[in-house]
């Protein structure tokens, strides 16, 4: 009896150390006579340019809540990188790349410990909240495309006809707006149609036509000026853009030099350089940009070919392509300094070139309607490993983040991803064009 007396005060003692230690009677884990947090639920992610914003619904209880994230999915607590100590039911990842994946699950914490995880969620960050891509055709129908960002896929949106004799297309960098260049024998002027861009589908809303004698096109567009290459007269033609209509009226010229007959143009990715073929002079020029007036001031000149028919600039900004009928020649660019490199012979004439989104790769549709791709030295310009890539193309363009090529043969416009690491392409996707092609142009609106 006394035996029994004794054990049951040894463990009247014992439960009484346990209670004290924290502990729990009935086998859960608790802190303070609290149980760790449920898991969280409605966890989502938004994508921004170059972050991801995570939000998840408040969990009852919770002091903070952990993060892990991946770039693969099947991300657990064991595997996935942690971010702990937010305090809210909310967290901005900042420093992501671009349209690379990534993978999430959140947990929540109380002085009790940390407790299950939520489902997994996944996004990616986009550099454009949307990308368009508009097909003319040599009938002066334009056919807009609303562009899916992963897989390169096209919905077509309503036809807008312009005219016949339609040549191409410009936009300014922010898909404000849309400028097709037609020539009409009956006035024997080219006539530039201006079109404003809807935001949410890409539909286009056409404005006043401006008539102009011996322009060349594709126009370089900032968001306020346009620049118009007038062979004819040897200078550049600075319009102003109507913000509402996308009207243009002409604001002043630059003169490129007495016999210049400039062809081409291009600006600089942040709009500060315009940079102006010369070939009648054997010129590349340099212009700062006034970004307030939209006024020119020569910078610096290159030498080129007289026989230079167009140029293209990389997505970086540091390289510059002219081309003839048979060279490409490479230019380093840093500003207004252009340094010429060493000439690239090709078999036949180009017309159109592109890059990929990361320079690495310059895409080249040639006389032939081949596309040949070239690997580019980022350092000096200079191009090799020429392939032949697709046949049979009449139109190449590429969307603005230059991670898929669209081609156009017939009605079909094909869709090839654009492998950033070895230049590969893969098809995508088809869309149906209208039936002549002429010119392709992808624009976006950038993300904030």
């Amino acid at each position: 009896m006394k035996l029994r007396i004794f054990f049951n005060f040894l463990n009247l003692i014992l439960l009484s150390l346990c209670l004290a230690c924290g502990g729990s009677t009935d086998g859960t884990v608790s802190g303070s006579g609290t149980s760790v947090p449920a898991a969280p639920t409605g966890f989502s992610a938004t994508a921004g340019n170059g972050q991801l914003s995570l939000s998840w619904t408040a969990v009852g209880g919770a002091s903070s809540y952990s993060v892990y994230y991946g770039t693969s999915t099947g991300v657990t607590k064991a595997n996935g990188t942690k971010i702990s100590g937010i305090t809210t039911n909310s967290y901005t990842q900042t420093g992501l790349t671009n349209y690379t994946p990534y993978y999430y699950i959140v947990t929540a914490s109380n002085d009790a410990g940390e407790g299950d995880a939520s489902s997994e969620t996944s996004a990616y960050p986009l550099s454009y909240s949307k990308v368009f891509v508009y097909a003319l055709e040599g009938g002066g129908t334009i056919r807009p495309f609303l562009m899916d960002q992963s897989s390169g896929a096209l919905t077509a949106g309503t036809d807008v006809s312009t005219a016949s004799s339609s040549t191409n297309l410009s936009g300014d960098a922010s898909a404000k707006f849309l400028f097709s260049l037609r020539y009409n024998s009956s006035l024997s002027k080219y006539q530039i149609y201006p079109f404003t861009i809807n935001q949410t589908t890409g539909a286009l809303t056409l404005g006043s036509l401006t008539n102009q004698a011996d322009l060349t096109g594709p126009f370089s567009v900032s968001g306020s000026y346009l620049y118009a290459p007038n062979w004819h007269d040897d200078d550049i033609i600075i319009y102003s853009i109507n913000q509402s209509s996308a009207d243009l009226s002409a604001s002043t010229t630059v003169s490129t030099g007495s016999g210049s007959s400039p062809p081409a143009s291009v600006l600089s990715p942040d709009g500060a350089y315009l940079y102006v073929l010369a070939p009648g002079l054997s010129y590349l020029k340099a212009y700062s940009v006034n970004s307030s007036s939209g006024n020119l001031t020569l910078s610096s000149l290159s030498s080129t070919p007289s026989s230079s028919m167009g140029l293209v600039i990389s997505p970086s900004g540091s390289l510059i392509y002219v081309y003839t009928a048979s060279a490409l020649r490479p230019f380093t660019v840093s500003g207004s300094t252009v340094s010429a490199g060493s000439d690239i012979s090709v078999s036949s004439s180009p017309d159109r070139a592109v890059f990929s989104g990361n320079s690495a790769f310059l895409f080249i549709r040639n006389s032939s309607s081949t596309v040949i791709r070239y690997a580019v030295n980022s350092s000096s310009g200079a191009l090799s490993g020429a392939t032949q890539v697709l046949n049979s193309v009449t139109a190449m363009g590429a969307d603005p983040t230059g991670r898929f090529l669209y081609t156009w043969a017939g009605t079909s416009i094909v869709v090839y991803s654009i492998n950033q690491s070895t230049g590969a392409l893969t098809q995508a996707a088809t869309a149906t064009g209208p039936s002549n092609p002429v010119y392709i142009f992808g624009t976006g609106i950038p993300q904030s």
